[in-house]
């Protein structure tokens, strides 16, 4: 199982424990399956409420590249004409 070292090295970077409860990957290679599922779902929690805090078309932005397939594009696109219809194509920066 995971070291509980909570001492800080000298360059401020997080302690062992805390580094290794932010990676699932670190969890797996540990042969801690059990621990790699509960982490991934309290990231996912995590990153949903993070969500929740962006502006609209941030929230659109990320749905959208997170779609697996052009059905799944589709279908974020058709729940979400409202933002994409308002957006005002004058005000945006030219580039």
């Amino acid at each position: 199982m995971f070291s509980m070292t909570a001492t800080r090295s000298k360059t401020g970077a997080l302690p062992t424990w805390c580094a290794q409860l932010l990676c699932p990957a670190q969890a797996r290679k540990e042969g801690e399956e059990d621990v790699v599922g509960k982490l991934e779902k309290v990231l996912s929690v995590a990153m949903e409420e993070k969500q929740k805090t962006l502006r609209p078309e941030i929230q659109l932005l990320n749905r959208l590249l997170g779609a697996k397939t052009g059905a799944e594009r589709t279908a974020v696109r058709h729940t979400h004409s409202c933002i994409i219809c308002s957006v005002d194509v004058l005000s945006l920066p030219k580039t």
